[in-house]
């Protein structure tokens, strides 16, 4: 009885409808607790770029950039009175010595900083950055919806041709997509206590993500008009 039981719980888990309600779960549960809902926050809306002659930050390791220390880089930030500027998102895939970041002095006065405080800045970006051998839904606001693209994607795949299983992935994408445009999404600016902007880190926006979820299946799904 023992052994039915957990074959029945094994056909349940290994659904594609079980695995997608999952990794559904999975995104919502990433959104809120790194998200800020629209209606919750105020809109900074000016953010800005880099000034040219802004200092790189180079990466420490390879692999996928799967945690920020958001509190290590504010710190950082306030105490050598600079401006933080991530380059890439979590879930990219950096290199060792690739620029992924770029900081420079907050009074906007065009200064520079001094070598000493360079370094430590440099030191304390890169050890805020943590990499990984593959992805997590940790921080990866991405991960999901690369997971039900891949889905979607293999069932349009000449070898296995199921187009309802393409469906099923493309409706889970489009509720997921719904549910995440009432968060703020795109570049996520971190001020101090006195409202002084000190971070900015990189997401990806609406459009990034309905690229994401849109790119592939358009390509392959074509020729199917249910898809």
């Amino acid at each position: 009885l023992a052994l039915v039981l957990f074959l029945g719980h094994l056909v349940r888990q290994i659904r594609i409808e079980t695995m997608l309600e999952h990794v559904s779960s999975d995104i919502d549960e990433t959104a809120h607790r790194m998200l800020d809902r629209l209606d919750d926050t105020p809109d900074h809306d000016f953010t800005p770029f880099p000034p040219p002659d802004a200092s790189v930050v180079t990466a420490r390791s390879s692999g996928f950039l799967v945690e920020v220390d958001e509190q290590a880089l504010l710190a950082a930030a306030a105490e050598a009175d600079a401006v933080i500027w991530i380059d890439r998102p979590v879930g990219s895939d950096i290199v060792a010595g690739v620029p992924v970041a770029l900081c420079w002095p907050a009074d906007g006065t065009g200064g520079s900083f001094t070598d000493e405080r360079l370094s430590r800045l440099r030191e304390c970006v890169s050890g805020a950055l943590s990499t990984g051998i593959e992805r997590t839904a940790t921080q990866d606001i991405a991960y999901g919806l690369r997971q039900l693209t891949d889905v979607v994607v293999r069932a349009l795949s000449p070898g296995i041709n199921d187009p309802t299983t393409a469906i099923h992935g493309l409706n889970s994408s489009s509720a997921t997509l719904c549910e995440l445009a009432g968060y703020r999404l795109g570049r996520r600016p971190i001020r101090d206590d006195d409202d002084v902007l000190r971070v900015v880190l990189a997401r990806p926006d609406l459009p990034d993500l309905l690229d994401l979820v849109c790119g592939q299946p358009q390509i392959y799904g074509a020729s199917d008009p249910t898809v």
